[in-house]
């Protein structure tokens, strides 16, 4: 269950499990239409998006626990240390943001969390969900961040092999973590100290 963010006593800082749809990460299925389709663009979210965003939560997630609600997703755009992107072809088909930490004095170490990945499901299998866990991870580590972590349910072995390509290792076992009998797995990766360029479109 995801806690409520939204509060004032927050800081900004949000520290709720990360919740990735099932259907999330399909790999990309390469066709004649595909292959026509005009490049996806992906570029940073605004307030802009939010309705779109907004309606793709309570697609991806068929339990209201389990999505970001509007006020929370309000809060992560306009958040200073967050870095959120969607990705639009013929409308905004997924989005996906990640959170900066700062630990002790202005030049101190920077961590960071991949904190939600989601994909409308009329358009999954078109390689988004990874192409926008990309863009955020590039987005941290341009920022200085050393080291992301992430959260994912032990029965969603669809991300976990997405997230293990990425880079990221199991480092702990979480008990009970998305609810009774839900359990969860960290994730954690090390950034290259110098990320490569991401490229403003893909093909979808």
């Amino acid at each position: 269950m995801v806690p409520d963010v939204s509060g004032s006593d927050r800081s900004g800082v949000f520290d709720a499990p990360c919740l990735l749809a099932p259907t999330t990460l399909d790999a990309p299925e390469r066709t004649l239409e595909t292959w026509l389709d005009p490049p996806t663009r992906y570029r940073s979210a605004g307030e802009s998006d939010l309705a779109a965003i907004v309606a793709i939560e309570r697609a991806a997630f068929e339990r209201p626990a389990e999505r970001f609600h509007e006020r929370q997703i309000r809060r992560l755009l306009n958040n200073p240390r967050a870095r959120a992107f969607v990705a639009e072809h013929d409308g905004v088909a997924g989005w996906a943001v990640g959170l900066i930490r700062r630990h002790g004095a202005i030049g101190a170490r920077k961590t960071g969390r991949l904190y939600a990945i989601a994909v409308h499901p009329d358009r999954t299998g078109r390689g988004y969900g990874r192409a926008l866990a990309e863009r955020v991870l590039h987005a941290l580590a341009e920022e200085g961040v050393e080291r992301v972590s992430l959260e994912v349910r032990a029965d969603n072995t669809t991300a976990q092999r997405l997230y293990r390509s990425l880079g990221f290792v199991h480092t702990r076992s979480l008990v009970d973590y998305y609810g009774p009998g839900m359990d969860g797995l960290r994730m954690r990766r090390t950034h290259h100290p110098n990320p490569h360029p991401c490229p403003a479109t893909i093909d979808p």
